[in-house]
């Protein structure tokens, strides 16, 4: 475990101890030396978070070391002792910029809730269409009745603006940010999501691509094995099919990452032995980029089954396995 306060008194970093040492309060080193500017360390390596900027937060600390003492990620990894893969000095820099408060749009303050119209996933007359369209995707009826809502917080909607949708809620640090909703009825947008803009009502804490799903659960993970997918139904199919083998799942939510589900990476990825990119057969062709992004991270691509289209059509996860 890293120790973080023989770090702050070498670089002479002020800090107050807290909660009986285990909590070390500093300036956060992005927003600037000033009185709301606190960043909380946990000493017993639960990660460090800013009160003021939830972009500021982690739980590796190799991307606080690095801002903190002015050296490379890669020279951080090594004073820390984090076992990360080698990022290129260009990617670290893209990082670095990212989190500089000049470059960062704040996220509106006011909380966001889910909609009293979106419904947990219990039997009943109004939730059976979608019990069927899930069950039609390969889930049973008790993992919807038991698990979906608890343990994956999906929702059913028949009102409002996401009407015949499934809703996968997106947390981020045990807040609420985003949601986006699957369609059930064919419609021609599969996937709506909630606007970040100033006049959207209600409004995103963040844009959609600022997060990868289930991140709260990814950095608890006991798995040894992480998948990436494109969409929330691919990461969700992974997730129920690898539940018993030690295989989790998230999704970027389009074709492309952005520089912050990158920053979120290179905290999750260490915590896996093996992390893949896996993604629908006709992405492969438009898919070089992404895989290039990822590869710095030391992320594998693998490929579907023949004659499977998308993971949400997996019905094994071997191919993983054997990987």
């Amino acid at each position: 475990m890293f120790e973080w306060q023989a770090f702050l008194d070498d670089h002479r970093i002020e800090y107050e101890v807290q909660k009986g040492g285990q909590e070390l309060a500093i300036f956060c080193p992005w927003c600037g030396f000033t009185i709301k500017s606190r960043l909380a360390i946990n000493t017993l390596g639960k990660g460090w978070h800013c009160w003021r900027d939830t972009q500021h937060v982690g739980r590796s600390p190799v991307r606080l070391v690095a801002q903190l003492a002015g050296i490379s990620y890669a020279e951080a990894a090594a004073l820390t002792g984090v076992n990360v893969p080698a990022l290129s000095s260009d990617f670290a820099s893209q990082v670095r910029a990212m989190l500089e408060p000049s470059q960062v749009a704040k996220e509106p303050p006011s909380q966001l809730a889910l909609l009293p119209e979106f419904k947990e996933f219990k039997p009943s007359t109004m939730a059976k269409p979608f019990y069927e369209y899930l069950k039609g995707r390969g889930f049973s009826s008790e993992w919807i009745t038991n698990r979906s809502t608890s343990a994956y917080g999906l929702r059913w909607c028949v009102h409002g603006k996401f009407r015949y949708r499934i809703i996968f809620p997106i947390r981020h640090n045990k807040q609420l940010v985003n949601w986006t909703g699957r369609t059930i009825a064919g419609a021609d947008l599969r996937y709506l999501t909630l606007s970040a803009d100033e006049d959207a009502e209600p409004r995103a804490v963040g844009p959609i691509t600022n997060y990868l799903l289930w991140y709260d659960q990814l950095a608890q993970s006991k798995s040894d094995t992480l998948v990436i997918c494109e969409g929330p139904f691919d990461a969700l199919k992974v997730r129920y099919l690898g539940r018993s083998q030690g295989i989790t799942a998230t999704c970027l939510f389009t074709a492309g990452i952005t520089e912050a589900q990158k920053a979120l990476l290179y905290d999750l990825v260490p915590r896996f032995k093996r992390t893949f990119l896996l993604l629908d057969s006709e992405m492969w062709a438009r898919a070089e980029n992404l895989a290039s992004d990822l590869t710095v991270l030391g992320i594998k691509t693998v490929a579907l089954p023949p004659h499977v289209n998308d993971p949400g059509e997996l019905n094994t996860l071997w191919f993983i396995k054997s990987a």
